[in-house]
């Protein structure tokens, strides 16, 4: 047993086939030439858990991800493009300000300025309103007839 810090050929194959693959210990263990079935998922589990053959699966998966972070980047763009749903693409948006650092809380509009934009539909006593604009001035003349009624 290889108690260094290099890897034997199965450790390697073993990280390989689980970084590759996506599957599971028990199929991966039986793919890199461990014993079939729960014998080999656990030695498999095992050597997972040493330090050497953690590094190289980190090292792995940091390598897959590299590889996959520009088409993930490109797709997040083209959310925000092109996503049928406004939902999606605001999303889509956030994410990518906030990858890039900028979050919600650190835009500063000026000072002492803080600005709250509400597109929630106007709603009577909590009731959503068809969104046509007779019904908007409806709504605005019950609400000044209401703050009118309060100061009298």
């Amino acid at each position: 047993m290889n108690q260094g810090t290099s890897l034997t050929a199965r450790q390697k194959r073993l990280v390989e086939v689980i970084t590759e693959r996506g599957c599971t210990i028990r199929e991966a263990s039986e793919i890199a030439g461990y014993a079939v079935g729960e014998s080999g998922r656990v030695h498999a589990s095992k050597t997972l858990r040493k330090p050497h053959v953690q590094a190289y699966l980190r090292a792995r998966l940091n390598d897959a991800i590299g590889h996959a972070a520009p088409a993930a980047l490109y797709r997040i763009i083209d959310l925000t493009r092109h996503a049928r749903s406004e939902y999606v693409q605001l999303e889509a948006a956030k994410d990518l300000l906030n990858r890039a650092g900028y979050r919600a809380e650190q835009i500063i509009m000026g000072q002492g300025v803080q600005i709250t934009i509400d597109l929630s539909p106007p709603s009577e006593h909590g009731r959503v309103l068809n969104h046509a604009p007779e019904q908007w001035r409806e709504v605005e003349s019950l609400s000044h007839a209401q703050d009118a009624e309060k100061v009298a």
